[in-house]
Order: structure tokens, then sequence, then C-alpha cells
């Protein structure tokens, strides 16, 4: 098992609610109606501040997307939230409430939620999983609807980003996308759609990868690349309507961090927090659709260090504390009352 972190591990905002690790514990906020914080019996369908899951405290990471949450403790997989739609007619089985573990394995590292999409990076490779948790009327969890599915071969993979439609991965410093393509998303240079990871961008040297709406993004030496769909200039500021190659995107250096989802994206270069996208206005305050070379500052600060931002809120880590800003609608901002933020927010964490 490895050796549980100090301090404020991972940030994670799904659309409607949010969670973070911190030393080793896991906390939930915001729209609880599904049963998706995990919180257990007796919670209300909004929870407005930072609530601890459990008494454990040996979280690793998490991911949440929609209904859907996966976390990782000492390796193991746990998940929970709603259980199978049944057909109409049928009522369906109860959510589990609360995290039960998946399977008997303890070399999970990472998981990656979009869609109907999670994929998961273990020791032995990387693999996608149903999105289905199965229950039963008697509370049993724990089962999946099918067997996690190995994915591509080897076992090197150090990142990997679902998007809505596609995936891309990182293996041994190798750039590796996979899915629908019909709109560039892949990189591969032409719109046939790929089963397999398949290579692009012959180098290596690639760090991070985020797969958004049919375009993805990564970072090599510290610069942004991007390709796929450019409506309304969201990767570059030519007329191109679709980049179907890694092209670098921003004159910027030091890229550390990139979160894509929905219409907008957040990013960490050189320390400070920058933003683009179409939906400016609604969580800024104002401003008009931007591509990442003319990307604004979030404030004047340069010590960001964890991102999130799912699609119209936004979790950040500076200097040991955790902000958040965006739509409030349902206590996602984890600030006590439903009133959004155009700008960070200190989140008082227990």
């Amino acid at each position: 098992m490895n050796e549980i972190k100090r301090g404020i591990t991972r940030v994670c905002a799904a659309p409607r609610h949010s969670f973070v690790i911190k030393d080793g514990r896991l906390f939930a906020w915001g729209s609880n109606k599904e049963s998706e914080l995990g919180l257990g019996e007796g919670q209300a369908d909004y929870v407005l501040n930072p609530t601890c899951i459990g008494e454990h405290a040996d979280w690793e990471f998490v991911e949440s997307y929609g209904n859907k949450t996966a976390a990782i403790r000492r390796g193991e997989l746990w998940m929970w939230g709603p259980g199978r739609k049944s057909p109409p007619g049928i009522t369906n089985p109860p959510p589990i409430k609360h995290p039960v573990r998946v399977g008997d394995d303890s070399d999970w590292k990472r998981v990656s939620i979009e869609g109907n999409q999670i994929l998961a990076l273990a020791e032995d490779g990387l693999f996608s999983l149903p999105y289905v948790l199965l229950t039963s009327w008697g509370g049993r969890g724990g089962e999946l609807e099918r067997e996690p599915y190995k994915i591509g071969e080897g076992n090197l993979w150090s990142e990997v980003s679902a998007g809505r439609e596609h995936a891309i991965a990182i293996q041994d410093g190798k750039l590796f996308a996979w899915g629908v393509n019909k709109r560039g998303g892949l990189g591969t240079g032409d719109k046939r759609h790929r089963k397999e990871p398949t290579q692009i961008h012959k180098e290596s040297g690639w760090t991070h990868v985020a797969a958004g709406w049919g375009c993805s993004f990564a970072v090599k030496d510290g610069m942004l690349y991007a390709w796929g769909d450019n409506a309304l200039r969201r990767l570059t500021n030519s007329d191109q309507p679709v980049i179907t190659t890694p092209t670098r995107i921003s004159s910027r250096v030091d890229f550390t961090a990139i979160a894509v989802k929905g219409g907008h994206h957040l990013a960490i270069s050189n320390g400070a927090a920058i933003y683009w996208g179409r939906r400016l206005s609604r969580n800024f305050g104002g401003g008009k659709a931007r591509s990442p070379e003319n990307a604004v500052c979030i404030d004047e600060s340069f010590d960001w260090e964890q991102i999130s931002a799912p699609f119209e809120h936004m979790l950040a880590v500076k200097g040991g504390q955790l902000y958040s800003w965006g739509i409030n609608a349902e206590g996602q901002l984890g600030l006590g009352d439903l009133t959004n933020r155009t700008e960070p927010t200190l989140v008082p964490l227990p």
C-alpha cells in the first residue's frame, strides 16, 4: 500500500457535485438526489458543505461524472450511486448509497469517466469498466455488469482521459487514441474511427491528456497541443473547422494541468490558472468565447496546483487550500449556500 500523502491530493468537480481528498479522507457535497455522494442513509437531496464519506483516511483517487463515481483506496476499486435502470414499467432497484468494493484486485491507480465510458489504469494494463453497477433488492452491491475489458497491449500506461465518444491515453510517454473520430478528435489525420488504441504523433515525451467533446488536448515538454473540433475557435484562432493532428495552440509554456469538459476549458501554465470557452458569461460574469492563445488568467497569482472543471463550476487548489466558483444551483461549490460565484472563493474544509 502506498503511503498516504498529506494535504489536498485530489479534486474532482462533477456537473452537479464535488469531491476532494484531503489527508486521505474523502469529502463530498452538492446534489445527492440519486445518492451520488456516497454518504449513506438519511442524507438531504442537497449537501451544501464538504462532508466526510465514512471514517477511512486512506483514499488515493476519486473520479465522478453524472451519477457515476469511482474511487480508489489502498489500490482497491470502490463505486456507488444508482444501479441498473430497469425497463419501463419495472421499478428500479435501490441505489448503492455508500462506497462498496468492486472485485478483488488491489492494483488500481486511476479512473476516468465521461458519458458511458469508465476507463481505469491498473498495474497490469488499461481497462474499460461497465458503467452499470449492479444492485439487488437486499442492498448488496459491488458487482459489475460484466468483467473489466482490457484495452490495448502492455502495462506502462500512465494517463488516460475518457471523452464523450473517444479516449486518449499515454503509454511509456507515447500518445494513443481510440473511439469515434467524426470530428477529428483522435488526431490520426483522418476521420476514421478506431476500436483499439492507435499511436498518434510518433514522438514520445507526453505527460498530460484531456479528452473533450469531439476534441483532445495533450501536453509535451510543457507545451499545449490540441486537435479535433474547432467550433467557435476553441482550439485556435483560425477558421479551420477541424484540426486532424496534434497542433501546438498556445505560446505559453510550462503547462502542468488541463481540464476540459463541456464548453469551457481550464489549465495551469507557469503556475497561473487560465480559462477560455463558450461558457465564460455564466461562470465568470462576462466575456466572449476565447481560444487558448487569448486565454484569460483567473487572478494574478502563480501558485495554482490542481484544477477540475466539469461543466459549469470549477474547483482548484492554491497554496494548499481549496477554491470554487461558477454555477451553484445545487450546492456544488461547497460554500453553504446556493449563490453563484464569479471568482475563486475559499472552501472551508474540516
